[in-house]
């Protein structure tokens, strides 16, 4: 008993500590998957938008299109409407055109003009019509095609392949690079507001949680001194009741006479009080 009031279990205190670590972890792993998301998500559309908008260019104007489909023609004269709409585009740092082969029919770094880079899975996925996105750091980037990319420029950019389709085929890719300022400073807000929110709600769960395990912790202590309290009641009835079986057992006849000691033919015997006292501790004890 006495290690175990030593070593009492404490709801209130274990639950603050494990259902905070708990919720933590948890709110933090709720802000960091919704973080992921927006910024796919965000960058996904950016993605998306551009490339709409470039192959409206081409399917309503026809800018460019002999350029993927024939390479005899002369690339600055068949791609100088399609590059002047791609240098008005914002936040643009390299635009690659590459026709069907993979090569590349126009750059506005004309040191590209013709080559091929090999090991490429993201043109090879955008050849089969998807459209493919990532984000990269301006420093220390070692892919070949990113080469002289924004030299001196630090930060995140976004290198999206875009399919240019004629009908229901590929033509050629476009090729962006570029640096999603506008869109960082729209992502950074949202993080923080994705925080903030997750952080409040994972408060307000802990402190409602930690409200009714705090009134069961206080029921369940109320409910133990009502037991204890009724556990001495009956301890006590017990002694009672074996200090009455005691007194009956030592005066058989108590029933018709007032007490043990009251008048008799025989003198009265002498009590042994030391006697009776063990004799009642051991009824308590066999009782208990």
């Amino acid at each position: 008993m006495g290690i175990m009031d030593r070593t009492r279990f404490n709801l209130r205190v274990w639950f603050a500590v494990t259902g905070f670590t708990v919720i933590a972890l948890l709110t933090a792993a709720f802000a960091m998957a919704m973080n992921s998301f927006l910024t796919t998500t965000m960058l996904d559309r950016e993605v998306a938008v551009t490339q709409e908008f470039l192959q409206s260019i081409l399917a309503t104007e026809g800018y460019g299109e002999r350029g993927f489909t024939n390479p005899s023609v002369s690339q600055d004269e068949t791609f100088t409407e399609l590059a002047d709409h791609i240098r008005s585009m914002p936040e643009v740092l390299r635009a690659n055109l590459y026709n069907a082969d993979g090569h590349i029919v126009w750059s506005t770094d004309r040191a590209l003009i013709g080559q091929r880079f090999e090991n490429n899975p993201e043109l090879d996925e955008a050849m089969e019509g998807r459209l493919v996105s990532e984000v990269g750091r301006l420093d220390g980037n070692q892919k070949p095609e990113h080469v002289a990319l924004a030299a001196g420029v630090t930060g995140h950019f976004i290198e999206a392949y875009m399919p240019m389709w004629r009908g229901t085929k590929v033509i050629g890719v476009v090729e962006l690079y570029k640096v999603p300022t506008a869109l960082e400073v729209g992502i950074a807000r949202g993080h923080r507001i994705i925080e903030a929110s997750a952080a409040v709600a994972g408060l307000v769960l802990f402190g409602t949680l930690y409200w009714i395990v705090r009134r069961g912790a206080q029921q369940i202590q109320r409910q133990q001194t009502e037991l204890g309290r009724m556990e001495g009641l009956a301890a006590v009835g017990q002694m009672a009741s074996a200090i009455a079986t005691a007194c009956a057992t030592r005066c058989p006849a108590s029933a018709a006479r007032p007490s043990c000691c009251g008048s008799s033919t025989r003198p009265p015997t002498r009590c042994r009080p030391r006697s009776s006292a063990r004799s009642i501790v051991s009824r308590i004890m066999c009782a208990s």
